[in-house]
């Protein structure tokens, strides 16, 4: 019996995730929206005051939770935003150049609470599922953004849904999730939820397929998450 490790997908997602801090944080949604209604919400707007400055990435934290294929390459262009950029995977590693560190499961608390952004990559397992509960949401800080391109039952959907209209005025949890609709509710405002498109690659001869023995697929899992 052989297992295979399907990858070679990573910049496809690494770029979704980036293009969807770029979108939230520019706030593409509501500009569009407002100009699309003949509002010009611009410093050159005639008869209108100026819009607050925009944030930048630069100096803004990135947190990665699973530092696979994904991971890493997502990793590489958050720094071309001269962003800093920590990370936990199933064990703590030597940080890639750029990466201030790679943790173990005991250091995501501390990543939660330091990080501007957290992008989710890990695989769903037994215990990964809700390994975001509402006590580590609470975590994180109230103009922070969640996006999740792994599977939506690592984020406890009790703990997050039902809060999601006043994360930023109420209890401090993280301001926005973003995330695929495999079991969360689509029906709560405050919160993105997009179909599984990230991972559908221009070329898909770029896809490699790792092949092991069942016992070996099981220890490269490991290895990578």
């Amino acid at each position: 019996m052989h297992l295979a490790n399907a990858y070679g997908h990573e910049a496809g997602i690494a770029e979704y995730v980036i293009g969807t801090m770029i979108a939230l944080m520019r706030a593409f949604g509501r500009i569009d929206a407002k100009l699309r209604a003949g509002e010009w919400e611009s410093q050159w707007a005639v008869g209108a005051s100026a819009p607050p400055l925009w944030p930048e990435f630069a100096g803004k934290t990135l947190g990665i939770l699973g530092f696979g294929h994904i991971g890493v390459a997502l990793a590489r262009r958050a720094r071309a935003f001269d962003m800093n950029v920590c990370a936990i995977r199933r064990q703590a590693s030597e940080p890639p150049e750029g990466v201030s560190f790679v943790g173990g499961p005991e250091q995501l608390d501390d990543v939660l609470c330091r990080s501007d952004f957290v992008a989710i990559t890990l695989s769903l397992s037994p215990q990964t599922r809700c390994l975001l509960d509402e006590r580590r949401l609470r975590l994180m800080r109230p103009t922070a953004y969640l996006i999740n391109v792994a599977r939506a039952e690592i984020v406890d959907e009790t703990a997050a849904l039902p809060g999601a209209r006043n994360w930023r005025a109420g209890w401090g949890g993280a301001g926005r999730l973003v995330s695929y609709p495999d079991s969360i509710r689509i029906s709560s405002a405050g919160n993105v939820t997009l179909p599984r498109a990230s991972e559908r690659n221009h070329d898909p001869s770029r896809l490699r397929l790792d092949r092991r023995h069942a016992s070996g697929a099981s220890e490269t899992h490991r290895r990578q998450y």
